[in-house]
This record gives structure tokens, C-alpha cells and sequence, in this order.
């Protein structure tokens, strides 16, 4: 973990910054649709929204059940693909902020630098391809999540009809659903991280992640569980001050409102630094323990001649080849005549350069140049 943290001090203030700004944009935008989205659908539903209201905050699941038959089955699909439209917006425009953050930290991990440049412009290179990245994920996830979420309604169901044996068996049948729903998930963990460093397909990238799992799954399982510890800590440090100010926090009690304001602010800030700083668990660690399962080592770059690749980066997760085994003369190779010498220079020569390409950041072993 000592190089986790040494990297964490080294470039931390550029991924806090370069994340905030990403954050902040992001946030903005979306929250500029939810506004529309919001007004549109007071405007849609009138005076059915009232009603919707009272039986949402309501503990009666048959006034639920009227609110809904209220509105009508048109204006209630209305709604629904509204709201799905505007999931997937969501989505949409946060997938440029998971591709630079991303992107940032699998440039740490990999070569131990980071710029500005690579969360914004590999934020906008791969904000597609990530997009469908995520999509997948939802639509792979639907049916696993199918069994838990029914548990979870049966569970409501059999607690307003009274019968505890329904919520125990339900309850069981909703925990055990979602736990598969995790190890679903785990799999599906190092998908962005294989999307940006490796310049691969959003699908491809998904069956991936899915192979590095199944290769190492005691690796992948430490990975999700130290990633948990580090939520965990981070919410006990930052969310539950939060938590406690706010349930005490009213118009009697100012100070805890004041402190509920403080430690809100103090979330907000750390929340994108937070965010980077687990991902890069995960990038570390793939690094260490999964990339051979992606990039066979005929494919790793030659670092023997000292070339940097995109933006400096060197895949310095790779050790240089060793090609003391190369130096056999061919056995086609004719004798040179005395005096004769080389025409190319000697690749111990001091002052060789690389005539091959430097490229900038990021440098992926599929890239032509490197065949």
C-alpha cells in the first residue's frame, strides 16, 4: 500500500482539481435537465401529482395503488419513459467524467505522471465508447437484479399483511439476490479500467474484465474488498458527521444546522478526490495482478531502447525485455570481409536515436506502430 499512498500524495491535488472541475460541469448540466425534467412533469401529471404525493409519504399501499390507477395508463407510460429518458441522459453526459477519471488514474498507476490534459481529452476520446460501456453493464445487471428486487416488493407485501414468516423467507430470498447481483458487479469491476488503458471496445473491454475475474478471482475479490474499506472509511469520516448533524439540525437547534452546512460542504469537496482515489485502487491492482491476462507479453512494449509513449508514457508496468538470447548470428548471415562494417549503427552506440514514433498518452499495445 506504500505506493498507493505515495501516489495518492504526489497527485492528488491534480486529481482533486482535474475531478472537481469534471464534477462540477457535470453536475451543472444535469441538473439543468432535471429542472426541465421536473417542471414537465408537474405540467403532465396537474393535479394527479398531488395525490401521487401524499401516497409516496403515506404508509397506505392501497392509496398508492389509487394515486397510480389515477393518472391514467397513458399519462402513467408517459411518465416512465420520461423517467428512463432521463436515466440514461444521466448517464450519458457523467460517462465523459468517468472516462477522464479513469483515464488520469490509469496514467498514474501505469507511468506515475498525470496532467490536466489526460482527464479532459481522454475524457472526450473515450466519452462514447464508455457510455455503451455502462449501458451493457445496466442491461446485464436488469435480470440479475430481477430476484432481488421481487424479494424486496414481497418483503413490503407480507409486512403490511402482517405474516413475519413472509418477511423472514422474503428477506432471505432478497439478500441472497442481492449478493448476486455483487458478484455480478465484481466481474463487471475492472471494465473501465480496461477501456481506457487498453484501448479496447466497450463489449470487449465488459467480456474483459469478466476473463481477469474468472483468471484471478481471489485478486479481483481482494480488490472489491479493499475498495470497500476505503468507502466505508471515507463515509465514517466524512458522511456520518454529516448524518449526525443533520437529524439533529432545526430552527432551534442553529449551531447543528451550522454544522450539518460545514460538513456538507467538506463532502461535496472530497467526494470527487474520494472517488478517484478508489478507482485507483483498482487500477493499481490490475496493474499488479490482471493486465497479463489482457496483454501477453509478446505484445508489451519494447522499452529496451528508452522510447516514451503517448504524453511520456512508458508502461512502466513492464519490466524492459531481455534480449541476451538474440545475439546468435543468423545462420544465413555471410561473413563480412576485413574492414567491412555495418551500415546501420550499433544499438550500443551511445548516440543512437529512435527513428520509431513517440507517441503520447496513452500508448496501447494494439497500436500499429508497435507491430
Amino acid at each position: 500500500m506504500g505506493t498507493y499512498f505515495r501516489l495518492l500524495g504526489r497527485h492528488g491535488l491534480k486529481m482533486w482539481l482535474s475531478n472537481l472541475l469534471g464534477f462540477a460541469t457535470t453536475s451543472i448540466i444535469v441538473g439543468v435537465f432535471y429542472l426541465i425534467f421536473f417542471f414537465l412533469l408537474i405540467a403532465i401529471i396537474g393535479a394527479g401529482g398531488a395525490a401521487m404525493g401524499d401516497a409516496l409519504t403515506g404508509d397506505d399501499p392501497a392509496a398508492l395503488g389509487e394515486a397510480v390507477a389515477g393518472l391514467g395508463a397513458g399519462l402513467l407510460i408517459l411518465v416512465l419513459i420520461g423517467t428512463l429518458f432521463f436515466i440514461v441522459l444521466s448517464i450519458f453526459i457523467y460517462s465523459f467524467l468517468f472516462a477522464g477519471s479513469y483515464s488520469m488514474v490509469n496514467e498514474i498507476a501505469l507511468d506515475g505522471t498525470s496532467s490536466f490534459g489526460t482527464y479532459f481529452s481522454s475524457g472526450f476520446r473515450f466519452f462514447g465508447r464508455m457510455f455503451f460501456h455502462l449501458i451493457l453493464m445496466g442491461l446485464l445487471l436488469i435480470p440479475f437484479s430481477i430476484p432481488a428486487l421481487v424479494g424486496e416488493a414481497l418483503v413490503i407485501w407480507s409486512h403490511f399483511n402482517g405474516s413475519q414468516t413472509g418477511v423472514a423467507l422474503w428477506g432471505i430470498v432478497a439478500i441472497l439476490g442481492w449478493i448476486f447481483v455483487g458478484i455480478v458487479n465484481l466481474g463487471a469491476m475492472h471494465g473501465p479500467v480496461i477501456l481506457t488503458a487498453e484501448n479496447k471496445g466497450a463489449w470487449e473491454s465488459l467480456k474483459l474484465s469478466y476473463k481477469v475475474t474468472v483468471k484471478s478471482f481471489g485478486k479481483a475479490f481482494v480488490t472489491i474488498v479493499s475498495v470497500i474499506g476505503a468507502v466505508i472509511a471515507y463515509y465514517v469520516v466524512f458522511g456520518l458527521p454529516m448524518m449526525l448533524s443533520a437529524a439533529f439540525a432545526s430552527e432551534d437547534n442553529i449551531g447543528a444546522a451550522l454544522l450539518y452546512l460545514l460538513f456538507l460542504g467538506l463532502f461535496l469537496l472530497t467526494l470527487p478526490f474520494a472517488q478517484m482515489a478508489f478507482q485507483l485502487i483498482v487500477s493499481l491492482r490490475y496493474k499488479w495482478y490482471l493486465r497479463k491476462w489482457v496483454v501477453p507479453e509478446e505484445e508489451w512494449p519494447d522499452q529496451s531502447t528508452g522510447n516514451t509513449g503517448e504524453n511520456g508514457f512508458t508502461h512502466t508496468a513492464f519490466p524492459p525485455r531481455d534480449d541476451s538470447l538474440k545475439t546468435e548470428p543468423s545462420p544465413t548471415a555471410q561473413p563480412k570481409s576485413e574492414g567491412e562494417t555495418d551500415a546501420q549503427p550499433s544499438s550500443n552506440d551511445p548516440g543512437e536515436t529512435d527513428a520509431r514514433p513517440r507517441n503520447q498518452y496513452p500508448q496501447f499495445p494494439t497500436d500499429p506502430h508497435l507491430k
